[in-house]
């Protein structure tokens, strides 16, 4: 019984998690477009931001665990990682 409830606790924060996740590469992603960089780690870190974007959503209002604090960092953290990556990692050069 212990258990169950740690893990639905556990849960419970995986959605902030993956949002937090994408605010802290928004940085990273702006430093790839200065440097020289392999394409595949670019497009690896896009790719995880746009199926985190898709399963915190998910998560969340599957288990009922939709906070104020989740809408918040969604409404920054959506659109800082949509513009930053096509501004720098898919630049050509």
């Amino acid at each position: 019984q212990k258990r169950l409830c740690y893990t639905t606790h556990m849960i419970k924060h995986i959605p902030n998690a993956f949002s937090i996740s994408r605010l802290l590469l928004v940085p990273v992603v702006f430093v790839l477009g200065w440097i020289d960089h392999p394409l595949l780690l670019g497009q690896t870190i896009i790719v995880y931001g746009f199926v985190s974007d898709k399963l915190d959503g998910t998560i969340a209002r599957l288990t009922g665990n939709v906070s104020d604090l989740g809408k918040r960092l969604e409404t920054i953290a959506d659109p800082l990682f949509s513009i930053q990556p096509g501004k720098s990692v898919c630049s050509i050069r």
